[in-house]
């Protein structure tokens, strides 16, 4: 009885740790504005339609991160927290992914494994950033807590799809999944069906790939606030005149997203000089 009390109390410690991680994200997603690396994945996988997300494919767009942050922002606006929330969600589901598996693999030791899997960086950054690395990881641990299922070959696939960084963390998920399995077991229930699903979902736009260009804008939580002050000093003070607004190829991913946002239908983008620069045309006098 004593034994089954102690190993309760450290479960509930888990919880209450992964329960905090999960505020954490919540709360961060909430109230920094948004960055140039989500700002971008916005411009080049939110906004279009899909058929043109499809035909002109960049590499670091996340396909299913895209179709998740589509729906939240039809559903509730453009603004920081809804492009983040497909993550935040992932989020929720890798927390919960990870104390099962810290559970069944340390028992008492639970808590301690549970916060060294939570407690860093990576999952207090991608989980509360827009983009598909959140989204892949959660997708990578499911597929681990159901390494020897059918749907785990699903969850692989899709982690793949969702960012294809994660194509080696996903071959490694798979030879997990051959340990209990017979070789002609496993190809067919987890590594066919895996293959299957990312290709399914990457053969198009990868063959429209013009340069296989992972980098993504390092973070600059200083400059993400200093360009969103300006912006709210720019947008009181342009509607008292007409005012052509110049920007620079580092600031057209910021400007249309808050245009989005804030719904600025009066701010008119004129083409200027390289194809991904935009200026701005704002008339006096009208409503924004």
């Amino acid at each position: 009885m004593a034994m089954e009390t102690t190993y309760t109390a450290w479960s509930r410690l888990a919880q209450g740790i992964l329960l905090a991680v999960l505020v954490a994200n919540v709360y961060r997603a909430a109230v920094r504005p948004i960055s140039l690396s989500e700002a971008a994945e916005y411009e080049r996988a939110v906004r279009p339609h899909l058929i043109q997300v499809l035909a002109d494919f960049d590499a670091r767009a996340d396909l299913v991160y895209a179709l998740a942050a589509k729906r939240t922002v039809g559903l509730f606006r453009v603004s920081p927290f809804s492009v983040r929330l497909p993550d935040l969600i992932a989020g929720a589901f890798f927390l919960w992914a990870v104390f099962r598996i810290t559970r069944q693999a340390a028992g008492k030791w639970a808590c301690l494994l549970a916060a060294a899997l939570a407690l860093n960086p990576l999952v207090l950054w991608h989980f509360s950033e827009a983009g598909g690395y959140g989204v892949a990881l959660a997708l990578l641990a499911w597929a681990v807590v159901w390494r020897e299922r059918a749907i785990a070959a699903l969850l692989v696939g899709l982690a793949v799809a969702a960012d294809v960084a994660f194509a080696p963390a996903a071959v490694v998920v798979l030879l997990a999944g051959k340990w209990k399995n017979s070789w002609n077991r496993w190809m067919e229930r987890l590594v066919v069906p895996a293959v299957v699903t990312a290709f399914l979902l990457l053969a198009i736009p990868l063959s429209r790939v013009q340069a296989f260009d992972l980098r993504r804008a390092p973070r600059d939580d200083a400059r993400d606030a200093q360009v969103w002050r300006e912006f709210q000093d720019l947008r009181a003070r342009a509607g008292n005149r007409t005012a052509r607004i110049g920007t620079g190829p580092a600031l057209v991913p910021y400007l249309n997203f808050y245009r989005d946002e804030y719904r600025l239908r009066n701010w008119a983008r004129i083409g200027s000089g390289p194809p991904e620069r935009f200026d701005y045309y704002v008339p006096a006098g009208r409503r924004r």
